[in-house]
């Protein structure tokens, strides 16, 4: 028994009880740094907390007994403080893991290195300009494939576009922006927002800018008024919305979630409500 052990350890000169001197000497031993107190006072209280017998000595049996109640009335003090908690436990747990992978995602970002930023840019801008060029080579085939689809199907051309290409044309953005946010890492969840918020750049105004421009040099007809206001306004309200905030909790996705068929009710009302089209 590491109390008995613990006995034997103090009691220097084996006469199986501890007196004021061994009790000083085990005091002074323990080197308590800054804690200022009188160590009178400490031997004098742990004999009146372990001397049951009254003779000035803590017997064996006596020194087991009063740790047993020193450490039960520990135990409970800390329980009640919550210091040692399944909570404080799994909140120290958890603290360590976000510090082990921030020091992961430093040692990553340390190693990923460009080697040639001239390049990459050059190269960057060369994809725009490829994508631009597809935009502009298939925009009108893709209008006739969608009123063709329309007319075969009897569904509005309006719930083709805004719902079913959406849906079609965004779905790899959104499962790998799942895999990447099931991570629950600082990196992998940065890299999400970035892939979100270029998917918006790219789908709200650089496709938009190429249509526009070929509408205005082809003098074609444009009808749809409401759909870009409604593209405005869900980019002012986000752009808005994450330009104050460094955190997203959970209810903030919510926002983003109710904007779709809301902005899809304003362009209907404004459609066929009001006659924009």
């Amino acid at each position: 028994m590491l109390t008995c052990r613990l006995f034997h350890k103090i009691d220097n000169d084996d006469s199986r009880n501890l007196s004021r001197a061994e009790l000083h000497a085990l005091i002074i031993g323990i080197n308590f740094e800054e804690i200022d107190f009188d160590k009178n006072d400490a031997v004098d209280k742990i004999m009146d907390d372990f001397d049951t017998s009254g003779n000035d000595t803590v017997e064996e049996d006596e020194f087991v007994a009063g740790m047993k109640i020193w450490l039960h009335e520990a135990k409970q003090k800390v329980e009640a403080s919550g210091a040692y908690s399944n909570k404080f436990v799994n909140d120290y747990h958890a603290r360590t893991r976000e510090d082990h992978d921030q020091l992961v995602d430093r040692s990553d970002e340390a190693v990923e290195s460009v080697e040639n930023p001239g390049w990459c840019i050059a190269k960057a801008v060369g994809y725009l300009l490829l994508g631009a060029t597809i935009c502009a080579a298939f925009a009108d085939p893709l209008v006739d494939a969608v009123h063709n689809f329309s007319n075969a199907t009897h569904i509005p051309s309006f719930f083709v576009s805004f719902i079913g290409l959406p849906l079609a044309t965004n779905s790899s953005e959104a499962v790998s922006a799942i895999i990447f946010a099931s991570r629950k890492k600082q990196r992998t969840c940065s890299l999400t927002f970035s892939e979100v918020y270029g998917g918006v750049t790219m789908n709200n105004t650089l496709c938009l800018g190429v249509f526009l421009a070929l509408i205005y040099f082809r003098e074609l007809t444009w009808d749809f008024s409401s759909e870009v206001l409604v593209i405005l306004l869900v980019c002012v309200i986000m752009g808005l919305f994450t330009s104050f905030r460094t955190s997203f909790p959970l209810w903030t996705c919510l926002v983003a979630y109710l904007l779709y068929p809301l902005t899809l009710a304003v362009v209907y009302v404004l459609d066929f409500v009001f006659g924009w089209s």
